[in-house]
């Protein structure tokens, strides 16, 4: 039968696919940006937020810091892509999130898996993300493999499994077995990141699964991605194909106000294996960015009774304000 070999976690922030002096330049997005919230969950404008904490990080927001934390964090990424390839996975399943990449507001399911047989990415166009750094878009666009449409390799058969098995289960989720075709319809950042920075473009097949991280109303609760991750396990364990499998979780922790009080509080409960903490997490904190948690939970599911090998967790204030990102690594096995 299939078997659950290595989990990991990981942040797939731009920041992470690109030098400590574009740091500086994704700062000045936050001032225009509207989709910050405060440590109560409470939505700021950036000069609310720089208020509100008195630009206690000024200090902290330097080059000098953003290249420090730039290399712990590259050094963390080849420790996980050092793990990721000890392993010798037959496939990597992905928990990640789509960001109108691939699904749109006429279509956004809470869970869905796909089952194709090739995982398509999407060309992030100039129009996407109108006034930013061109410099920094660059860095963003190869860093994702987005820099054009890529064709991955899918796992359809394992994939097709798994979702029957999580139906079964009572865990509905959306089937998706093709891209549409289009110019730039495809898998997002989630996905082109694990790719290109972990499994550094070994030919791995992929099976991606989507949880709605940002939008509402169908976001997930931390008990219900909780329990897709114990399921997806279960899942793994009743197919009688011979797969060593990873699971991913891509994306996180906190950001785009960096929350470290959050962020220390789950790798407090991961490292415990504490399910109950886990699934308590206030729902009014995964908000904007920090949605991503959820993709955490659910890998947190499925590796439930593996041991966290080891983990760094890097926070980033990369304004006065607190804007910024709570960088998470870890392995399980």
């Amino acid at each position: 039968m299939a078997q659950l070999v290595l989990g990991i976690g990981t942040s797939h922030t731009p920041m992470l696919v690109s030098t400590g002096e574009l740091w500086e330049k994704r700062a000045r997005d936050d001032v225009r940006a509207g989709n910050l919230y405060d440590k109560t969950g409470k939505l700021r404008t950036y000069y609310e937020l720089a208020e509100q904490v008195q630009n206690r990080y000024a200090a902290t927001a330097t080059l000098e810091n953003f290249n420090e934390s730039a290399t712990a964090a590259q050094a963390a990424l080849d420790k996980l892509a050092g793990d990721l390839a000890a392993a010798e996975v037959d496939v990597v399943i992905v928990v990640g999130d789509d960001q109108l990449e691939l699904f749109n507001m006429s279509n956004m399911p809470a869970f869905a898996v796909f089952y194709g047989d090739k995982v398509i990415t999407h060309y992030i166009d100039e129009d996407e993300y109108p006034g930013m750094d061109g410099e920094f878009l660059n860095a963003m666009r190869k860093g994702y493999r987005m820099d054009a449409q890529y064709e991955l390799n899918g796992q359809p058969e394992l994939a097709r499994q798994l979702i029957t098995y999580l139906t079964k289960a009572g865990i509905d989720v959306a089937a998706c077995g093709e891209v549409a075709k289009s110019d730039t319809s495809g898998f997002g950042h989630a996905y082109g990141f694990i790719y290109e920075r972990l499994m550094l473009q070994k030919k791995i097949p992929l099976i991606p699964v989507m949880v709605n991280a940002f939008y509402s109303p169908n976001q997930p609760t931390p008990t219900r991605c909780y329990e897709l991750g114990r399921a997806l396990r279960a899942g793994i364990e009743a197919s009688p194909l011979d797969l060593r499998v990873a699971i991913v979780a891509s994306g996180g922790l906190s950001h785009f106000v960096t929350n470290e009080d959050l962020d220390r509080q789950i790798i407090a409960a991961l490292e415990a294996g504490d399910s109950e903490a886990l699934k308590a997490l206030p729902e009014e904190l995964l908000n904007s960015g920090s949605g991503e948690i959820r993709n955490w939970l659910t890998v947190a599911g499925a590796v439930e009774g593996l041991k966290l090998q080891w983990y760094e967790y890097i926070p980033v204030y990369r304004s006065p304000a607190g804007t910024g990102v709570g960088m998470g690594f870890a392995r399980w096995s």
